[in-house]
């Protein structure tokens, strides 16, 4: 879903961001591979708020009614 893929990026730019503050730098990470422009460190963390915070809050609003498929724009297909 690319919802839960843009609350994923909102939430590891803010970690990112809140890792740089405290000095810490979130290029070098323990699980991820370390390369070029990612944050490897900051997607280690964010593995543990994915699921309670992207996706519940994604899934809360589908729930809730407040995304439904009229609110995306499709390029090329349909799906499902």
């Amino acid at each position: 879903m690319r919802c839960c893929r843009l609350c994923t990026a909102f939430l590891e730019k803010d970690i990112s961001g809140a890792l740089q503050g405290v000095g810490l730098d979130p290029q070098v990470g323990f699980l991820h591979a370390d390369r070029p422009g990612r944050d490897s460190l900051a997607q280690d963390i964010l593995e543990e708020f994915r699921a309670w915070w992207a996706d519940r809050l994604v899934l809360s609003l589908i729930n809730r009614g407040q995304i439904k498929p009229q609110d995306f724009c499709y390029r090329g297909k349909r799906r499902g």
